[in-house]
């Protein structure tokens, strides 16, 4: 302790640099992100539209699949493009592969350490080898998935505006095809672990938001919808989603009405679950993790759930379809005004261009499910800080209100970078 502040560093597995700043008069909690600006949608001012997608993949390696869909879907939508359906496939599958690997690194590495009381997956794979080896095979099959269809596991470099570059061969679609059926039984055992997990108490009844669609929303839709009955299309998304600043935040603070709300997982299945394929619903209907459900803990398992989910998705699309050799659709550059979105791993992420006759960006804007979900996340602290000091500031039970936190916010899954420490805790 130095002038009555006491630090806790060295808080890994979340991707990113952040601190909690905690009030123990007032019982407040500050939620500061400290990573440095990078200012993506600056660089893409001046930018022909054929420079974007290779642009944004570099946002996040963990979810450069994302952003390189959304950004090449905003484009065709700005500039009149329709795709073939062989093209939305493909894309579904490269989304849904994204997912799968990005589920499976942070249900098992990032936060299953927490609930079997490890400092972290190694110190885990002592007592737990199976699950961690299950783990890396997901994790495999989806960055496995991501290099056939998108050239590679991260920085994908096939997707188009107007289609793909090369077309995985016949050989290619069968190898897919056979690690999904291989792994289909370890995506049960996932949601079966994380079905079991002790999750710590926390009611947050906040508002849930995602996109609409006639399948369960895991791709593009034109519609936003909410857990407060609300429905709009995609096109008025900046009358509902709005972003603040913070003095004490290089991030902004996703908003609704001056509070809160949360997108991802729980979030969808909040939302969505009823459409859900049979298996993934079925398994959701027998579980004892009752829906929907208002405890941000649980976004974990309803991960799990969508990795199950994914994965006979997956396996559906290449059973019934065989892809081949096509050219992206030719593209003429005018002036015109796109807007997408696509649910990702960590939620609904948007982009939104302008470009002049040229085909050259004028106005570029992203809003990352991260960023829409740090107010709750902070209201979350709160509610955990207050839970703890109401029984007083003893060293025990600040300790145990930290690790709590940092559960909470790793149950979020925040993809704030792709660096090592999340958060240091500040006690003033």
């Amino acid at each position: 302790m130095s002038n009555g502040g006491i630090y806790v560093d060295s808080i890994t597995r979340v991707e990113g640099h952040g601190s909690i700043e905690i009030d123990l008069k007032n019982k407040n909690v500050k939620l500061e992100i400290t990573e440095g600006a990078r200012f993506f949608e600056g660089i893409l001012k001046g930018r022909k539209y054929d420079e974007v997608q290779s642009i944004v993949t570099r946002i996040c390696a963990i979810c450069s699949s994302s952003h390189a869909l959304t950004s090449v879907k905003t484009l065709e939508n700005a500039l009149d493009v329709e795709t073939t359906e062989q093209t939305d496939l493909l894309r579904k599958l490269l989304l849904y592969g994204e997912i799968i690997q990005s589920h499976a690194l942070h249900l098992y590495f990032l936060s299953l350490p927490d609930f079997l009381g490890y400092e972290h997956a190694i110190a885990m794979a002592k007592d737990h080898l199976r699950e961690v080896k299950e783990a890396l095979r997901i994790k495999r099959l989806g960055n496995m998935i991501r290099e056939i269809i998108g050239g590679r596991t991260v920085h994908q470099i096939t997707t188009v505006v107007g289609g793909f570059t090369k077309i995985p061969s016949e050989r290619e679609q069968e190898k897919i095809l056979k690690e999904l059926r291989e792994n289909v039984k370890i995506a049960e055992n996932t949601v079966e672990i994380f079905e079991n997990v002790d999750y710590p108490d926390l009611e947050e009844k906040t508002e849930y938001i995602s996109l609409k669609s006639e399948e369960y929303p895991l791709y593009y839709s034109e519609k936003i919808h909410s857990s407060q009955g609300w429905e709009i299309d995609l096109s008025k998304y900046k009358d509902y989603i709005l972003e603040e600043l913070r003095p004490y935040s290089n991030a902004k603070f996703g908003v609704r009405d001056g509070r809160g709300y949360m997108v991802g997982a729980l979030a969808r299945l909040n939302l969505n679950r009823q459409q859900l394929n049979e298996k993934a619903k079925e398994t959701l209907e027998n579980s004892r993790i009752n829906f929907p459900n208002h405890n941000p803990y649980v976004n974990n398992y309803a991960q799990a759930i969508e990795i199950l989910h994914l994965m006979e998705e997956c396996i559906n699309i290449l059973e019934n379809n065989k892809f081949k050799p096509e050219k992206p659709v030719e593209i003429r550059p005018k002036a015109g005004e796109g807007i997408a979105a696509h649910e990702v791993p960590r939620g609904t992420l948007y982009h939104h261009y302008r470009l002049n006759r040229k085909g050259i960006i004028e106005y570029a804007n992203v809003i990352t499910p991260t960023a829409q979900n740090l107010f709750n996340m902070e209201n979350n602290l709160r509610k955990i800080a207050h839970k703890y000091l109401d029984k007083g500031c003893s060293k025990e039970t600040r300790n145990k209100m930290v690790f709590d936190m940092e559960k909470c916010i790793r149950a979020y899954d925040p993809c704030i970078s792709c660096s090592a420490h999340f958060l240091k805790v500040k006690y003033i």
